[in-house]
């Protein structure tokens, strides 16, 4: 019965792939959206197989630990529906008589709650699950069809914010957004990134539409959909966007100002009131909030036995110790786990997709093409605002390498984004092309061909 529903739902979903206008994928062929989904939903099968087959605890599996718990809930919707769309919407859910439904389940409370108020993520993907029973008959593929519909949403939404920068090169934009190892892998999972990467998507695109002068008044429905949504999942996502964000109206506002000092301003603005507000309004304190998280972790990775626990400095609330771990941390979050750090399967994924951002660094290093516009300029350092911010929280807070792979995931488009605006793919097209034609005793020709050219 199970496969039945399950066939039914992806013949509906690639249909709508292929009909609705909002899954064309600019420049490419008008099947893209439905081979992206099949490929994603198949790399999510492949992750649930690796966490049965492998990692045989399901009750720690986060690939099942959310919506095995959501089944609890659930039991509510056919005994008392009241009960039931009290937990879903949230009404008076901390009253004890709903202890009968939470207590039987795992991931409910955390193990490490900060207690500085900030929403507990694991509840809302927990409530999503037990939404979607109601049309999925308890099928496990159809919720790892609709949360890839989902981040395959977002993703499409980020490639139209950028298709226009790279006229011509639409498939490398499409690959380094679409194909990109851990997004695969992560993001195609039933997993929290995926919603979590259709959040981001529509900022993003809302953004530069918004850039250019294209606000519409119901766009106020849209900015209170993404602000409690961000609130509800991964909030501190939305706040290593706004610099990003401000400095993007404020360069369209000021276009007297280089873009390069606005974005430096803003960041560096930005670390000082995160500063001031932390000294001044201790349950806002941002630095205490994130050396809790990396204690957290820690105390979480000893008593999980965890694998891949990263040897740091004790993250301590005071300024100078982030500026102390933050170049390490940094270095964590973009270029790790390396070779030598990998011990399992998915850990050499990461390795080896990280030797690849190595290259593809060094390769724009060496590719480097000075932006024609003020508007490409504007679009690659509202990619590296984001990287850098969101790379810094999550090197300087999360210890564990599994967790940093998964967590970077909301900027690793951009990053690669970043890299593809900044280099000159025709150069790199035509060095490709002169060292598979020479014959190998003229490839020494090759550097004084190019500058003849």
């Amino acid at each position: 019965m199970e496969i039945v529903i399950s066939l039914l739902y992806a013949v509906f979903f690639l249909a709508a792939l292929f009909v609705l206008k909002r899954f064309r994928i600019p420049g490419l062929p008008v099947y893209s959206a439905a081979v992206l989904f099949f490929i994603k939903v198949l790399c999510g099968l492949a992750l649930a197989w690796v966490y049965t087959k492998i990692y045989r605890d399901r009750s720690t599996a986060d690939v099942f630990k959310l919506f095995d718990d959501s089944r609890f809930m659930f039991e509510a919707f056919e005994s008392n529906q009241k009960d039931y769309w009290s937990m879903v919407v949230g009404i008076d859910y901390n009253s004890p008589y709903y202890d009968k439904y939470f207590l039987k389940m795992d991931n409910w409370q955390k193990a490490f709650d900060s207690g500085l108020g900030l929403m507990n993520d694991n509840r809302i993907i927990i409530r999503l699950h037990a939404l979607l029973r109601i049309i999925s008959f308890d099928s496990y593929v159809v919720h790892l069809m609709v949360f890839n519909l989902m981040s395959l949403s977002g993703l499409i939404l980020i490639y139209k914010s950028f298709v226009a920068f790279l006229p011509g090169k639409e498939f490398w934009l499409a690959a380094v957004i679409f194909l990109t190892p851990s997004i695969l892998c992560w993001g195609s999972g039933l997993l929290k990134e995926a919603p979590l990467i259709m959040l981001v998507g529509m900022l993003v695109y809302k953004v530069f539409q918004w850039n250019n002068g294209e606000f519409r008044m119901k766009d106020i429905f849209t900015i209170i959909f993404l602000v409690l949504g961000f609130v509800l999942l991964k909030v501190y996502v939305l706040f290593c966007l706004i610099p990003a964000i401000l400095a993007m109206f404020i360069a369209n506002k000021f276009k007297h100002l280089g873009i390069r000092f606005i974005n430096f301003s803003v960041l560096i603005i930005g670390a000082l009131a995160v500063w001031a507000v932390s000294s001044f309004i201790p349950a806002l304190d941002v630095m205490s909030h994130l050396s809790f998280m990396q204690q957290s972790m820690l105390r979480m990775a000893f008593y999980t036995d965890a694998g891949s626990v990263l040897d740091m400095q004790p993250l301590q609330p005071y300024w100078w110790s982030f500026l102390r771990n933050l170049p390490e941390a940094f270095i964590n979050a973009a270029f790790r786990p390396g070779i030598l750090d990998a011990k399992n399967g998915l850990q050499w994924l990461a390795a080896f997709e990280n030797a690849g951002i190595v290259i593809c660094t060094i390769l724009t290093i060496g590719l480097y093409k000075k932006p024609e516009t003020r508007t490409k300029k504007q679009a690659i350092w509202f990619c590296l605002s984001f990287v850098i911010v969101l790379y810094a929280i999550m090197g300087l807070s999360t210890p564990i390498l599994g967790n940093l792979v998964r967590y970077r995931i909301p900027a690793l488009p951009f990053f690669f984004i970043a890299l593809l605006l900044l280099s000159d793919l025709e150069r790199l097209k035509l060095i490709v092309f002169e060292i598979i034609n020479y014959e190998p005793r003229n490839i020494s020709n090759i550097g004084s061909d190019l500058r003849n050219r």
